[in-house]
């Protein structure tokens, strides 16, 4: 149920452009005449508007059910609906929003007369004005508004609809609309999609509207007048001045053409005026924008540059002590200026006065800054004078260019073979000092003379304080060359290893045939190289190695097998076995009669004499060994499962104990074949460790007198 318990006043509002209004009927105002049946404020007798939602009201000075003026203007805080006056003709729409966030809305619908073009800029404006005004029964809210569609009804359920993705197709009035006098809304418009139909209601997101109610009740709600809506298209036009190239200190004049208002801007200054001169003191760029509003403007950019004069090269050197001389007779009237400028009108030019070095000169042409140039020349100190050239060159050096720096001229003097580049043979110009010119083409003295001194080409020889033997072998070098040079170059010959300085010295690794080098170098342009075949010859060195059984253990008067394991070329082997005899045999035996250390030696030599030792100490043992190991494992696997005594030697009485770690007997026996299985009474012994005592005899010196010895320490038992 509607309440419209509201007072309102009417403010009448012009200036919108009907002739392009895209609304047919933006006022509500084509009306049939006739009282709709049943709801006598109904849209149906419109000809262009209808109900989207709800059942918006259509209020007519000549709708007697309804009749706007057949009271006075409303006043504040009448809060009656029926009074007031429209904006402008005879009608109004009216709206209405239920009370709460979710409350239903009411919204009428119009297609557009021509549609609204997606990326199209375009003008919008509605009045809304609150008719429930009664300061005691206030019902304000804000979000009043339109909504572009481009379908005839809603494809959404408006009350739960997500506004934001859909943000762009609504405009929701930010005011609070409170009051009896009419509000304008003006905004314009870039439709995001073709748009056909526009709506108009309540288009607000319950969840974020301002509403002010003096009630809850869900039957009182929010009521508003909508008139005088318009959808113009705005097209605005801009033509401004070219881009132009003046001369500097020249005027121009701009002219800006435009269907708005326009603000140009160059940077510093700013203003309104379509047409204006200026004269820049640098190149400067005008930004025209129309005043439209900031998303229908157009932008629009006069870039006014100076034109650049010519940047051009002298195209001669000029020498320092040369006479002033025009530098363009042909360049017109104009003023010179720059570093030897001594007559600004015609460009006389003084080099002594412009000094060493690039000098800029700038012309400036009466007639036309087209002509205008700058001019960049290099002044340069070229004396005539004896310079004596910086090197010696050895008589047998093959030609070469004295001076490529030096140009635009000829080259005259003994061993030149080319005047034009200064190609120099030495062999032509013969030893001794050669005196050779440079005669310039510049019309300054600028010629140069050189002295060349050729000499006879050095002597390189050398020696060597051994030339022969076996490797490694250490070779020191020694220069016996007619002349000191300034740098050495040694060639060993073995994988071109290299070296330095008159005096060298190199270890040839390799047996072979190696021919030396040596280059001595006395300048740039003269070196000289003495080559000796195969004069380092060496010879492979063997490398003596062998080998012995057995390894361990040895005793006295035992038979050691000694095996000659040497490489390279011998030819004969020499042994001494450290005991004052020796052997000539390559793998001998011997007997060691005495325990000791015993340094035993081979000597192994090849055809040549190259020969090479080696040394092994070999340690003997008493006439008897006995070792016994530190663990054995009882586990029946066929590997250490018993305690074994190995021995070597003639033992004659053998006794051994074993005992547990308390110290109690729990093995014993005289055999040597009869050793510990691990166990104990019949079981097998814990894993730990055991105690053993060997005693046992044996014959030294005397038969009758056995030397008798024990052996004793732990074992360990694993299972």
């Amino acid at each position: 149920m509607k309440n419209h318990l509201s007072f309102l006043f009417l403010f009448f509002l012009t200036n919108t452009i009907f002739a392009q209004n895209l609304l047919p009927d933006g006022g509500f105002e084509d009306w049939n005449g006739t009282v709709p049946t049943g709801t006598e404020q109904s849209l149906e007798p419109l000809t262009h508007w209808y109900n989207v939602m709800g059942s918006p009201d259509h209020r007519h000075e000549n709708n007697t059910g309804v009749n706007l003026t057949q009271l006075n203007d409303c006043p504040q805080g009448n809060g009656d609906s029926a009074c007031g006056q429209p904006v402008a003709g005879q009608a109004v729409l009216g709206c209405y929003k239920a009370n709460g966030a979710d409350g239903n809305r009411e919204w009428a619908g119009t297609a557009l007369t021509a549609p609204m073009l997606a990326g199209n800029c375009y003008e919008v404006s509605f009045y809304v004005q609150n008719k429930r005004d009664n300061p005691d029964f206030p019902m304000l809210i804000d979000q009043w508004g339109l909504y572009f569609s481009p379908t005839e009804l809603p494809t959404f359920n408006v009350n739960l609809a997500n506004y934001s993705v859909m943000q762009e197709n609504f405009y929701a009035a930010p005011e609070v609309i409170d009051g009896s006098d009419w509000r304008q809304f003006t905004f314009n418009y870039v439709a995001p999609e073709d748009i056909s139909h526009l709506f108009v209601g309540f288009m607000g997101d319950g969840s974020t509207a301002s509403p002010t109610t003096w009630t809850d009740d869900f039957m009182v709600g929010f009521y508003v007048w909508f008139d005088e809506i318009s959808i113009v298209p705005i097209e605005p036009l801009l033509t401004v001045t070219e881009d132009t190239e003046i001369c500097p200190g020249d005027s121009v004049l701009l002219t800006f053409d435009s269907n708005f208002p326009i603000i140009w801007d160059n940077g510093t200054q700013t203003g309104t005026t379509t047409e204006l001169w200026v004269t820049p003191e640098t190149e400067t760029t005008y930004t025209v924008q129309t005043q439209d509003g900031t998303a229908c403007s157009v932008t629009e950019t006069v870039e006014i540059t100076f034109r650049a004069g010519a940047q051009l090269t002298y195209p001669e050197d000029i020498c320092l002590g040369a006479s002033p001389f025009l530098l363009d007779p042909t360049a017109g009237a104009g003023t010179w200026s720059g570093p030897g400028i001594i007559d600004p009108q015609t460009g006389l030019f003084d080099p002594n006065v412009a000094g060493l070095g690039a000098v800029e000169i700038q012309f400036i042409s009466d007639a036309d800054c087209a002509n205008d140039f700058t001019l960049t020349a290099e002044v340069q100190f070229i004396p005539g004078a004896f310079i004596d050239y910086p090197e010696l060159v050895c008589l047998n050096e093959t030609p070469f260019i004295l001076n490529a720096e030096l140009t635009d001229g000829r080259w005259e003097g003994a061993g030149i073979l080319d005047e034009a580049t200064g190609l120099f043979d030495p062999t032509l110009a013969g030893a001794g000092a050669a005196e050779i010119a440079f005669i310039s083409d510049f019309d300054c003295d600028a010629n140069v003379v050189l002295t060349v001194e050729v000499i006879e080409t050095p002597t390189v020889d050398f020696t060597a304080d051994t030339t022969g033997g076996c490797t490694p072998l250490s070779v020191n070098f020694t220069d016996l060359s007619s002349e000191t040079g300034v740098d050495y170059a040694w060639d060993f010959g073995e994988n071109a290893a290299a070296g330095t300085g008159a005096n060298a010295a190199f270890l040839y690794q390799n047996a072979g045939d190696f021919d030396v080098s040596l280059t001595v170098t006395y300048s740039e342009k003269c070196s000289v190289t003495e080559t000796k075949p195969a004069f380092i010859q060496t010879q492979e060195r063997p490398l003596a190695d062998f080998v012995y059984e057995p390894q361990f253990n040895i005793i006295e008067n035992e038979v050691v097998e000694f095996i000659n394991t040497s490489t390279g070329n011998f030819e004969t082997t020499q042994w001494t076995f450290g005991d004052s005899t020796t052997s000539e045999q390559p793998s001998p035996t011997h007997i060691f009669t005495a325990p000791g250390v015993y340094p035993t030696t081979l000597t192994v030599s090849t055809a040549a004499g190259c020969t090479d030792s080696l040394i092994q100490n070999i340690t003997v043992k008493g006439a008897v060994d006995i070792f016994i190991p530190n663990a054995f494992s009882p586990d029946f696997d066929g590997i250490n499962d018993r305690l074994e005594v190995f021995a070597k030697g003639n033992i004659l009485t053998f006794k051994m104990d074993i005992f547990d770690r308390w110290g109690g007997l729990i093995f014993t026996s005289t055999d040597r074949q009869n050793v510990w299985d691990g166990s104990v009474n019949g079981e097998p012994a814990d894993e730990g460790v055991y105690l053993y005592v060997v005693e046992y005899s044996y014959i030294k010196l005397d038969a009758e007198n056995p030397v008798r010895e024990t052996a004793a320490g732990d074992v360990t038992l694993l299972r």
